[in-house]
């Protein structure tokens, strides 16, 4: 979704900075712990003076990276997925900001981060070089299901016209549709280009290194809906509503 927005003429987002989400967990880490200043031996520093500080700080820093991360337009916008971890964090330090949740299919999500990466993030256990055993498997959906409800809480939390939830199935299967309700929220309108975003590479800043070019530089990509049809074992997906009771929840 990133490119058919950043193709848009006052529409820029750039690439993931995986700065922002790194910052937004120590700041988190900070105001959510209310003994922090005791382990940090800093007793005398009341909360209450830290937390809004804090917000500053981080506020300021991730203002600049997204206005200098890309020539400046009409509308500026980061993609860091995970941050949408820290909406309530980003709405106190942006109170204007709107959010777009993208979701999709947790199998389709897991499916891709397990065939695509060799190394351990954001909790899940991945390894494309081997079968991942069935607790594995299991543990993986329950980190997914943790992390899409902690998400939507807090886009629910701050209202739909702050927040939109856009699922990627549909996105990619009524591209139009889906567009058209995505830019009347964020409040620019439609452009032609958009349609076509393949063709209007030219300004789109990209990492050409990574995974997921392929996905960029062709029309929508549909294939991701149903890929992982028959890629996990049968009695795994039978347990898939008591482990990732979100997938009930959003329709999938």
């Amino acid at each position: 979704m990133r490119v058919l927005l950043d193709v848009h003429p006052e529409i820029r987002c750039g690439e993931e900075t995986g700065i922002v989400i790194s910052m937004l967990e120590v700041v988190a880490s900070y105001l959510i712990a209310p003994d922090w200043n005791e382990n940090a031996n800093f007793s005398v520093i009341k909360h209450d003076f830290v937390k809004p500080v804090l917000e500053d700080v981080a506020s300021g820093i991730t203002r600049e990276l997204i206005r200098k991360h890309s020539p400046e337009e009409t509308v500026l916008c980061n993609k860091d997925p995970m941050s949408l971890v820290h909406i309530s964090v980003l709405h106190e330090m942006f109170p204007k900001a709107k959010f777009i949740v993208m979701v999709r299919d947790g199998r389709g999500t897991l499916h891709s981060l397990i065939t695509k990466y060799h190394e351990y993030r954001w909790n899940f256990i991945l390894d494309n070089t081997r079968n991942l055993t069935m607790s594995e498997l299991e543990h993986n959906f329950k980190v997914w299901n943790y992390l899409i409800g902690i998400m939507i809480k807090q886009c629910v939390n701050i209202g739909p016209e702050l927040c939109m939830i856009v699922h990627y199935e549909r996105l990619v299967q009524s591209t139009a549709e889906e567009l058209e309700r995505i830019m009347n929220f964020i409040g620019v309108s439609l452009a032609e280009n958009q349609l076509e975003h393949e063709k209007h590479l030219e300004n789109v800043q990209m990492n050409w290194g990574q995974i997921s070019q392929d996905q960029v530089i062709n029309k929508v990509y549909t294939k991701g809906t149903h890929v992982w049809a028959n890629f996990y074992p049968p009695e795994l997906m039978s347990k898939l509503s008591e482990i990732a009771p979100m997938l009930e929840v959003l329709g999938m």
